[in-house]
Order: structure tokens, then C-alpha cells, then sequence
């Protein structure tokens, strides 16, 4: 017995017998049944409240037609009638066919999946193929370890522990103070994606102020107005005005960039650090022409220039 390819429809086929049963004959045997039919009741249960719904669908829909039809005439009536037994005859078979041929498809797409040997991986080329490498532990302590240590302490920490944000900051500065600019930014690389995964925001806005004029991080606008607002946080005001100097001259208009440069040249001011407070309220006026805080930034300037 098998489902026809296009309709679902269940047929008799005598070489294809053994898709559902060893011999024709189980096919008028009790047992066979029961052993099919075995903890099948939800699946019984599904098709059946599917076929009799459908089958109920389709009577309220030639009903109407032989009511309109009965008005007319006797024969037609018949006519109608049978032609609508047909119809619904029709339907439920290929329903009931339709259903139960897709219950067997994908029970026995199943059992080929169990069944099917694992795949083959067949490696061409003469590269040796590496073993498989323990995965390191991580780095437990890492901000009080890394402070204070030279460059070979670092590289060996780095090599018996896992990615650590902390630890590719302080290797990718001690990279750059020693002169090796290349392998610094190739930790920063490294480091900065890291250091935003695992919310080391000021780490990861530290490494790009460092090397953001060595090579190009990829690092949107938006984010790296971010990390300026970060180090302001934290009151490192002269990383934080570079960062919103980059962010205010790659696109001028940003009012959030502007209102963090104003905050970070107010703050100057209040630390005393009035020049620097000045340096970047020039900046702001010279970039700013049509910012509706031109006119602030003026004023604030005006009183800066007081304090000196």
C-alpha cells in the first residue's frame, strides 16, 4: 500500500507491499493493525477531527445550492444532489488520502534520518590537519594582575588564558609605549570588540583614542559618541574631548556630540583646565556655523575667557 505522488491517495501495489506490510494478506489481518494502530491514538485523533471538520465544510457548502436548486425542479434536484454526493465523495477520499499520506511521509523521513549512515569527511590537500586544542581557562582577577606588568608577563598571560579584555588593554599600551605600534594595533583589533561584548566600555574607548589614527576599527559614529560620553563619565575629560572632536568633524550637526563637547568644556572649566576649555569651544564655533547651540557655545565661551 502507497500513497499516490500527486494525490496522497492510498493504493494497492504488490511490489510495494513491504512500504506497510510483509504480505498482502496482512492487509485483512487484525494483528497487523493493532500493531500499526499502537499508541497512534493523537495521530487518529488529529486526522479524523481534520477529515470529519473538512467533510462538515463541504456539506455546508452545496447545501445552499440544492435548497436554491429545489425551488425549480425534481430532477434538478436529483441532478444537484448527486452531483454534490460526487463532489463530496471525491474530496473525502483525496482528503483522508492527502492526510494519511503525509502522517507515513514524515514517519518515514524520520526513520531514513535514524537509519542513514554518519557523513564521510574526505580531506584533500597535504596540510596536516591540527588536533583539536584544549580551551583555556579564564583570566580570574585579570584588572589587578595586568596592573604593573611588563610586556613579558603580559604575553605570557595572555598565552595560557582565554581573550581578556582587560589584558589585550593594558598588552595593546604596553605595546605602544615600547615602540611596537603594529602589534599594538593588532591587539586593539582584537580588544576593542571584546571589550564592547563583555561591557568594558571605557577599556574599549580607550584603546580606540589610542589607535584611532593608526588604523580604521570600523567603529560607527554613533558608537564612538558613546565612548566619549563614557570617559566623560569617568572624568577623563582630555580622551573624551578628542572623541567628541572626531565625532563633531565626521559629521557636523550632531547635536549630541555637541551638547557632550559643551558638557566636557564646562567641566574643564570647573577643574580649572580653562585653555583646554577654550580649545574646544574654538573647535565648536569653527565647526557648529549652523547649530542652533552656536549662539550657547559663544556665550560659554565668553565667560571662560573671564577666568583666565
Amino acid at each position: 500500500m502507497r500513497p499516490s505522488n500527486r494525490s496522497g491517495v492510498w493504493t494497492l501495489c504488490p511490489a510495494r507491499r513491504r512500504v506497510s506490510a510483509n504480505e498482502t494478506t496482512d492487509i485483512f489481518s487484525p494483528s497487523h493493525w493493532s500493531r500499526c494502530l499502537a499508541n497512534r491514538g493523537a495521530d487518529l485523533f488529529l486526522i479524523y477531527v481534520l477529515y470529519i471538520g473538512s467533510m462538515c465544510a463541504v456539506v455546508m457548502m452545496c447545501l445552499p445550492v440544492i435548497l436554491v436548486v429545489a425551488m425549480l425542479s425534481v430532477k434538478t434536484i436529483l441532478f444537484t444532489a448527486a452531483l454534490s454526493g460526487l463532489f463530496a465523495g471525491g474530496a473525502a477520499v483525496l482528503l483522508l488520502g492527502g492526510l494519511c499520506g503525509e502522517f507515513a511521509r514524515v514517519e518515514r523521513q524520520a526513520l531514513v534520518e535514524r537509519q542513514a549512515p554518519p557523513p564521510v569527511v574526505v580531506r584533500t590537500g597535504e596540510a596536516p590537519v591540527p588536533p583539536p586544542t584544549s580551551r583555556k581557562p579564564p583570566l580570574l582577577d585579570a584588572g589587578k594582575r595586568v596592573a604593573g606588568a611588563d610586556i613579558a608577563a603580559l604575553e605570557e598571560l595572555r598565552e595560557h588564558h582565554a581573550p581578556n579584555p582587560y589584558l589585550l588593554h593594558a598588552l595593546s599600551l604596553a605595546y605602544a609605549e615600547d615602540g611596537r605600534r603594529d602589534e599594538a594595533v593588532s591587539v586593539a583589533r582584537e580588544g576593542i570588540p571584546l571589550a564592547m561584548k563583555s561591557g568594558g566600555v571605557i577599556l574599549a574607548a580607550e584603546m580606540f583614542d589610542a589607535f584611532r589614527t593608526d588604523a580604521d576599527f570600523g567603529i560607527p559614529r554613533e558608537q564612538v559618541v558613546a565612548f566619549a560620553d563614557a570617559l566623560r563619565a569617568s572624568k577623563r575629560l582630555a580622551a573624551s574631548a578628542r572623541l567628541y572632536v572626531v565625532a563633531v568633524a565626521s559629521q557636523p550637526g550632531d547635536v549630541r556630540a555637541e551638547k557632550g563637547a559643551i558638557a566636557t568644556a564646562e567641566e574643564f572649566v570647573t577643574a580649572g583646565d580653562v585653555r583646554s576649555a577654550l580649545h574646544l569651544y574654538n573647535f565648536l564655533i569653527e565647526h557648529c556655523v549652523g547649530s542652533p547651540l552656536l549662539e550657547f557655545v559663544r556665550e560659554r565661551r565668553a565667560e571662560a575667557l573671564k577666568r583666565l
